[in-house]
């Protein structure tokens, strides 16, 4: 059983790697930043919350506390694309269904192929 789980790791590792080289060698030509409006379509408030993870060492198992911080996620939506951001500003400013100027990033490449787009706070 512990082989099974090591080789799971390892071949999880392995794939972690490849994707992140292979994200790593396209190359962004151009970008492009306009400001849009979005629209607020949902938010949610986590508080903080702690739970136990357990690590064994042989025999002996101890149980070690990890502490989640709190959470204020806004989700804007602009045309399709869809960002969820955490900012206890921006949470406490606007209500579901309310417009906000919002960033929308592009990057292509040298054929002007769309590589990324994605929506920032200014």
């Amino acid at each position: 059983m512990k082989r099974l789980s090591l080789t799971i790791s390892i071949i999880c590792l392995i794939l972690v790697c490849v994707i992140s080289f292979l994200k790593s060698n396209v190359v962004v030509d151009k970008e492009e930043t306009l400001s849009v409006t979005a629209t607020i379509t949902d938010k949610e408030h986590k508080k903080t919350y702690t739970t136990m993870m357990h690590i064994t060492t042989g025999e002996t198992t101890t149980f070690i506390p990890q502490t989640h911080p709190e959470k204020f996620l806004v989700t804007v939506e602009y045309q399709n694309l869809t960002e969820t951001f955490d900012d206890e500003d921006l949470y406490n400013s606007v209500d579901c269904g309310d417009s906000i100027e919002i960033i929308l990033y592009k990057a292509f490449n040298k054929k002007g192929k769309l590589l990324d787009e994605s929506l920032k706070l200014p």
